[in-house]
């Protein structure tokens, strides 16, 4: 089998990080370590049209976003789990390589710390055996549990530990999504700080002035008014409480 067609050579390898790089986080929350990429040089992680025969991306779909892949929406999940900070890579570069997996550890650990992730989960029972312990040595966020890969009668058993390694993984963050992976965070737009002195001046006066033009426009609607005045002043305050609360969350509160 010539090299392009076991999924090594310069050709393949190009394709694999340029789909990858694709979907890989601006901050990665969770770093998945697979040990090697198939040997089918048209199946991979990140290949949008690579659906079928797709057993890992398919079960750690399912276990962080709760969808089922399709023909169809692998690439909207794909970047479903970018946009949770969600990246994989793996230990061994070239599926043809048959050299032992601890001989690839030491760079494996260098790239760990070169994407900074918040927790990082080994999927398959081999790359823990050969990787944990390294990597927690070197003080990096790596969870304890072994996971096999969902395939040959192990998807159960993959299920099972793969939550388990999400919860521990979103022990180690804080604050996280319900399937232990951050929710996407959309961008936010907070009023401007200066405007809201301002607000609040206007309303004070339209509490204290309303109910008097009330009383020479409108006599028999004080009432009105009043209410009026005290709905807006309480939705000021609420305002004032959400744009601290966020303000608090992106100064590092999270």
């Amino acid at each position: 089998m010539s090299p392009e067609r076991d999924g090594s050579g310069e050709e393949a390898r190009s394709r694999r990080q340029a789909a990858a790089e694709r979907y890989r986080p601006a901050h990665v929350s969770v770093l998945l370590v697979s040990e090697t990429p198939p040997s089918d040089p048209d199946r991979y992680f990140y290949f949008e049209d690579a659906w079928a025969q797709d057993a890992l991306f398919r079960y750690v779909a399912k276990g962080i976003l709760g969808a089922v892949p399709t023909r169809g929406n692998k690439g909207p999940l794909l970047a479903d789990l970018r946009d949770r900070g969600v990246f994989l890579i793996d230990l061994k570069p070239e599926p043809a390589d048959d050299s032992p997996l601890a001989g690839f550890v030491p760079h494996l650990v260098e790239r760990c710390r070169e994407l900074t992730p918040d927790a990082i989960i080994l999927v398959k029972v081999t790359v823990y055996d050969a990787a944990y312990e390294k990597l927690e040595s070197a003080h990096l966020p790596v969870v304890d549990e072994r996971i096999p890969f969902p395939g040959s009668g192990q998807q159960r058993r993959f299920e099972e530990t793969f939550a388990r390694a999400l919860e521990k993984a979103s022990g180690q963050r804080g604050e996280v999504g319900t399937t232990g992976v951050p929710e996407p965070q959309p961008s936010e737009r907070l009023p401007r700080p200066g405007l809201l002195p301002w607000i609040m001046l206007g309303l004070v006066a339209v509490l204290l002035f309303g109910p008097l033009v009330a009383v020479v426009i409108w006599p028999g609607r004080v009432v009105l008014w009043i209410l009026i005045a005290w709905v807006a002043v309480a939705l000021a305050n609420a305002w004032e409480d959400q744009i601290k609360a966020r303000s608090r969350r992106r100064s590092g509160g999270r």
